[in-house]
């Protein structure tokens, strides 16, 4: 804690008079009456709860109107929030959804009338965030020769539908077969036709929420490949 003796605070253009002792806490208020709050991050707490991390404390009337959020899916679904809660730590809200967090990502957007404790609304530019949830999504997809693809997810998959080529897409390419990791169940190896030296799509369907991720084709090991995300 500091303590001094400070006749005057210049602030921008605005001189505060002070008669007594200040302290780091009260400096650090004062420096943001003029700021906007922003949206920094939303994480999952549990299967239907989201914390929103604001920049700053947020006023507990606006940030617990229900109406001022919005939740939607990666298809842009409307989830129905059911509470908006300010927590202790004043920086942060808690929504509680009806239902569970199910599918891999979701996006929520904070409405800009949502204010600090010196009335300033929310940034436009940062009320927005994406956050996971509890589906299963791709993390990775690299061709590990001119004629298979490597499949990475973020949790196991179930052998079945993994093993089915028809749950995978990759446009320009035909999939002749899907075989499961023995051991890691996150990973599936694809056998395509031919790569040509260009960036692919994979989508899958059916195992998991739809995702897609882009890769680089790779190419027989005697032809130089200068695609962007080269594996060779």
């Amino acid at each position: 804690m500091i303590k001094q003796f400070v006749k005057y605070i210049i602030i921008g253009t605005v001189i505060f008079t002070l008669s007594t002792c200040i302290t780091r806490n009260d400096i650090y208020n004062l420096s943001q009456i003029g700021s906007d709050p922003s949206l920094l991050l939303a994480s999952l707490v549990d299967n239907n709860t989201v914390e929103l991390q604001f920049s700053e404390s947020i006023d507990q009337g606006s940030s617990e109107t229900i109406s001022n959020y919005v939740i939607e899916d990666s298809m842009s679904n409307p989830l129905n929030i059911i509470s908006a809660t300010r927590q202790a730590d004043t920086s942060k809200v808690h929504l509680d959804i009806a239902g569970i967090f199910s599918k891999a990502l979701y996006n929520v957007t904070v409405n800009t009338i949502v204010e600090d404790l010196n009335s300033n609304q929310l940034d436009p530019a940062a009320n927005t965030a994406s956050f996971a949830g509890l589906g299963t999504v791709i993390t990775s997809v690299v061709a590990t020769s001119h004629a298979s693809v490597r499949v990475s997810f973020s949790d196991d998959v179930e052998q079945s539908s993994a093993e089915d080529p028809d749950h995978y897409s990759i446009s320009g390419l035909s999939i002749t077969d899907a075989v499961q990791d023995l051991v890691d169940f996150t990973i599936v190896d694809l056998t395509t036709t031919p790569h040509e030296d260009i960036d692919y799509t994979l989508t899958v369907t059916g195992i998991i929420d739809d995702d897609s991720k882009t890769f680089c084709g790779d190419v027989d090991p005697y032809i130089k490949n200068v695609c962007s995300f080269s594996n060779t």
